[in-house]
């Protein structure tokens, strides 16, 4: 048996240039993050099951990924630096927000 996976990204953008808190609404969007200084994007838990997206750091300021009511898991380090991209994925109704990508300590 074969599955697919329905193509959920149509593309969905917007931009982010000062300190940012994702929402429900932020699901499936690249958000390309734009500012001259460093900016946070803070975390909280009330993003939903299997919600995605995807960060373009864009700007000249570093952006740092923060904890609000969300747990944080990511390997990598929390710092978004210039010209790198990262992934958020919260895969379960868990407090856990996995955040993947070309990011530094």
């Amino acid at each position: 048996m074969n599955v697919y996976r329905e193509n959920k990204h149509d593309n969905l953008q917007k931009e982010v240039n000062d300190n940012y808190t994702l929402s429900a609404s932020d699901n499936n969007f690249h958000i390309w993050l734009n500012k001259a200084t460093a900016f946070n994007v803070t975390v909280n838990n009330n993003l939903p099951s299997n919600f995605e997206c995807y960060f373009y750091n864009i700007g000249v300021g570093d952006v740092v990924f923060v904890s609000g009511t969300g747990t944080i898991k990511t390997p990598d380090g929390t710092i978004l630096k210039t010209d790198k991209v990262c992934t958020l994925v919260k895969k379960s109704n868990t407090n856990n927000h996995i955040i993947k990508g070309e990011l530094s300590l």
